[in-house]
């Protein structure tokens, strides 16, 4: 414990340790199972007791599938103590029975391949220590169960994770911009892509210079596509809300695994309770929300509640045009250089252009004009010279 990087549970019977301590990250405790993240992999450590009852059983997989919810890549491993014929058990019991219907939530895949025993003791065996990877992770993984002595009644489980090759963490996936293409503009991308300037010396350099010409002929083309940041509550979310659907998330998973069973119905009727409750404290909060909007619209009128309406009223605009090409187009056909001026009559002939007018011209009609004429509609004397 005192060397490298080491993370358990509450109650110090699961951990996660590392020979380098810059490699954990994120960790958190709980009851029944500890987390770190090692680069982009979140890793579980789990151990439920034998001696627990259901109950707590359940709420540690509720926890654990709560805090898994939004992680991409995950590996969850331990002493569960949980049988299943899903991983080579002879009968699927209680415990078993719950741990995969909470982990069928999650996009998780089992890695035990349930020939050997995990367990052994005085002649006897069971498998009991599982492991679930991310979908993504199992074409890079590799489980083996191996059969040295480990001081244990468990044998040593090691699991491999390949390393991508080049740079970049394990399991990282290149993510560009994306556009939205309904308003695509093919003369803008055509004219960008063909001003940008490509010669690359090596293939490398090549590639990168391309892809690059790419983006500004899509940033130049249509706009982008808005993004929503995951995990961001909504404006009307607040402390009581999240632990009003906490107990409703419980509730219905108590619900949904004793159907069939004694106090089915009670529990039922405590999760509707529950559900009803959460959307009370919902409306209640939206409810609260805008009257409080529409009080800061009568001290600040240009505030928040004038921001939410004029982008309701302008929708989503096109992009700003960026390529040069385009532009110097744009400027050309509306703002023309040294444009003759040319008269025609009415049979579309030449005519001479008229005379220009100058300051001295105007002031000399002035004088001439008598002193008792009034100004017509346009604001200048009617009759005179």
């Amino acid at each position: 414990m005192n060397r490298g990087g080491w993370v358990a549970d509450a109650a110090g019977k699961a951990a996660i340790w590392s020979p380098n301590f810059a490699l954990l990250d994120e960790s958190a405790q709980h009851n029944g199972f500890a987390r770190a993240r090692a680069r982009d992999i979140h890793c579980y450590s789990c151990y439920a007791p034998p001696s627990w009852m259901q109950e707590e059983f359940l709420y540690m997989l509720d926890d654990l599938v709560a805090d898994a919810r939004n992680k991409s890549l995950v590996i969850t491993a331990g002493d569960f103590n949980a049988w299943a014929v899903e991983w080579g058990s002879r009968i699927t019991n209680a415990r078993g029975r719950a741990l995969l219907e909470a982990f069928a939530m999650l996009p998780l895949a089992l890695m035990n391949d349930g020939q050997k025993h995990t367990f052994r003791k005085a002649g006897f065996g069971s498998m009991i220590d599982i492991t679930f990877v991310s979908d993504s992770l199992v074409p890079k993984c590799k489980w083996t169960l191996s059969e040295g002595y480990s001081g244990s009644d468990h044998q040593a489980i090691f699991m491999e994770v390949e390393a991508r090759r080049g740079r970049g963490d394990i399991g990282r996936t290149q993510r560009g911009p994306k556009w939205n293409d309904t308003s695509f503009d093919e003369e803008t991308f055509r004219l960008t892509f063909s001003s940008q300037a490509i010669n690359g010396d090596t293939a490398e350099l090549l590639v990168r210079e391309v892809y690059t010409a790419i983006n500004e002929a899509c940033d130049a083309s249509m706009p982008r596509r808005r993004t929503c940041k995951k995990g961001v509550p909504c404006y009307w979310w607040n402390a009581e809300i999240s632990s009003a659907r906490k107990e409703c998330l419980k509730a219905r998973s108590l619900v949904q695994r004793s159907r069939g069973k004694p106090g089915f119905d009670s529990r039922v009727h405590a999760y509707k309770c529950l559900r009803g409750d959460l959307k009370k404290a919902i409306r209640r909060s939206k409810r609260s929300r805008f009257e409080a909007l529409c009080r800061e619209a009568d001290v600040n009128p240009w505030g928040t509640a004038y921001k939410v309406v004029l982008k309701r009223l302008k929708g989503h605009g096109r992009p700003h045009v960026t390529c040069p090409v385009m532009l110097s187009r744009i400027v050309t056909t509306l703002f023309p250089h040294k444009l003759p001026y040319l008269v025609v009559d009415f049979f579309g002939r030449e005519q001479e252009p008229p005379p220009v007018v100058t300051t001295e011209d105007v002031l000399a009609a002035g004088k001439r004009i008598g002193d008792k004429k009034a100004p017509g509609q346009d604001g200048s004397t009617e009759g005179g010279d």
